[in-house]
């Protein structure tokens, strides 16, 4: 009897002791997990306030307009100051006293003609360094100068036409005929409320390839060589293509305009 008390007392004290340590590894377990949870809180980002992502989005701001844009790297007053073409480019210099002083910077196989353009009292001056014909000397691209008082008054225009079989011509009433492959541009000098002149396209026509594979033409048409105002026609589909088809026919009437090339015998 003492011996079967003796052995049930040993299994209380086992089975209190085995409690007692699952009660302590619950709690050492509980403390980890808490302690991982307060771990993860504290790794999370901070969150800004509303008033925090305001002081950050006016820094940005701010920053960016300390970033000196193109007007201010270039000042207004100094753009017509740049060289807008071949001559000024390799002279480094826009400004010429006379068309005597242009002429005589040119090299060999560029050349130089004078025009009568509408809207310009005065003869135009045209330098080119793309020649193109072997009987006569024309152009598919060229400069004007009209030089004044404040220089060149045509200064950065340039009269292009991509075709070296269409070179530049120029109308009896002064019109310039700059011709594409698939398109036209006519231009002459615009009165803009100044006495200072600027070259206006008074036509553009095109034709292109629309979606289903059909011809599509486009473009506009001036009747009035003021610039103010005056945006012209716009043009597409029948009306387009015949006015596209006239000015490709006016251009057979024009007289090419023939340079006389530096360096030719």
């Amino acid at each position: 009897m003492k011996n079967r008390f003796v052995k049930m007392f040993f299994i209380m004290a086992v089975i209190t002791v085995a409690i007692t340590g699952c009660q302590k590894g619950a709690g050492t377990v509980n403390e980890t997990a808490a302690e991982s949870e307060a771990a993860g809180e504290s790794e999370e980002p901070e969150e800004l306030s509303e008033e925090a992502v305001g002081e950050d989005l006016e820094e940005q701001a701010a920053a960016e307009d300390e970033e000196p844009t193109a007007m201010e790297e270039y000042p207004e007053e100094e753009m017509g100051d740049y060289p807008s073409n071949f001559l000024e480019e390799r002279c480094n210099k826009t400004s010429f006293a006379s068309y005597e002083e242009i002429i005589g910077l040119l090299e060999d196989k560029e050349g130089y003609a004078y025009v009568k353009i509408k809207g310009i009292d005065e003869e135009v001056l045209l330098i080119t360094d793309e020649i193109v014909g072997d009987d006569q000397h024309y152009a598919v691209s060229a400069t004007p100068y009209l030089i004044g008082e404040s220089g060149n008054y045509l200064a950065g225009s340039l009269f292009f036409s991509d075709c070296a079989d269409t070179p530049l011509a120029v109308s009896k009433d002064g019109m310039m005929y700059c011709m594409g492959a698939d398109n036209i541009s006519v231009e002459c000098a615009g009165e803009n409320g100044s006495d200072i002149p600027g070259i206006m396209c008074m036509q553009y026509l095109y034709k292109s390839v629309d979606e289903d594979g059909s011809d599509f033409y486009g473009g506009f048409v001036r009747t009035e060589n003021t610039v103010i105002d005056n945006d012209g026609e716009q043009l597409e589909g029948d009306a387009a293509k015949a006015a596209y088809d006239k000015a490709f026919a006016d251009y057979e009437s024009c007289t090419k305009v023939v340079f006389t090339v530096v360096g030719s015998n």
